[in-house]
């Protein structure tokens, strides 16, 4: 599966992602439990649970929260 942003793209396999700069350029290969459910221009969002978690165009951890009652039958 592949999933892109304005300034990179992300292929995935099986709990691995690989984070491609806007030149083609792997920039990191990350382990990451979830299933993406939001893309933007430089970063995107993946669920793990009932927890949300943000990683940036390098694949970096930045950020994370539980999601709401809502937000949890949104993304069923």
């Amino acid at each position: 599966m592949i999933e892109g942003g304005s300034f990179f793209v992300i292929a995935r396999q099986p709990n691995i992602f690989h984070f491609f700069d806007a030149e083609s350029k792997q920039v990191a290969e990350v382990e990451i439990n979830g299933k993406p459910i939001q893309v933007g221009e430089d970063e995107f969002v993946v669920r793990d649970g009932n927890t949300a978690i943000w990683y940036d165009a390098n694949g970096n951890k930045s950020s994370e929260r539980q999601l709401t009652e809502e937000e949890v039958k949104m993304f069923k």
